[in-house]
């Protein structure tokens, strides 16, 4: 089935009682009845289905999975207010009724559902397998697991952070961790700082 070519189809789905607007990824020419293993893929921070998540959600039907990327509450396509609102909360219901909608598909394999998530989506994907046990695997690529810990005001003499991070840093004062390099020779990373040379 690797290298079949792939149809897409348009979804919808409740979560909190908003409605949340998607792609399904699907191998073309299954025979019938066949059912496929299903993946949720869960993009960067802020991004819409359009984005990071259809480029790896065709790829992953590419290869014979069914794949759905989808529009977070507030973002895109899809109902939520306030817009553009980062709840990792909302956000890891929101892939838990992703998965309560795959499960549906009469093309999914309800028994082989997994979960990929990028960036931001890195840390959203496993919270929400810890929390199903429905998700049955989880990859993550430049995974962030906390972006509100990873926010804090600067320090003295250190440059202005974007306006939201002092709410950030209140909303989680003990996991704030720095957010730059405090010498020339450690590196940023999506966990914190980490000394250069070090793996």
């Amino acid at each position: 089935m690797k290298g079949t070519k792939v149809m897409r189809e348009d979804i919808t789905f409740e979560s909190d009682g908003n409605r949340l607007l998607g792609h399904l990824f699907l191998p073309e020419g299954l025979a019938a009845r066949e059912k496929v293993p299903a993946v949720v893929v869960v993009g960067p921070v802020s991004s819409t289905k359009g984005q990071v998540p259809a480029v790896y959600a065709e790829r992953l039907a590419n290869l014979g999975y069914a794949a759905l990327a989808f529009d977070h509450a507030g973002y895109g396509d899809s109902e939520g207010f306030p817009r553009s609102d980062e709840d990792p909360f909302a956000k890891v219901e929101e892939i838990k009724n992703a998965v309560s909608f795959l499960t549906l598909r009469p093309r999914v394999d309800a028994e082989r559902i997994a979960a990929v998530g990028v960036c931001g989506g890195g840390g959203y994907a496993p919270a929400a397998a810890v929390a199903d046990r429905r998700i049955k695997a989880v990859a993550t690529a430049s995974g962030l697991p906390d972006l509100r810990a990873t926010i804090k005001p600067p320090r003295t003499g250190e440059p202005s952070w974007p306006p939201q991070a002092p709410h950030a840093s209140s909303t989680r004062p003990r996991a704030a961790r720095p957010t730059s390099p405090s010498s020339p020779t450690e590196s940023w990373t999506c966990g914190g700082r980490t000394p250069r040379g070090s793996t």
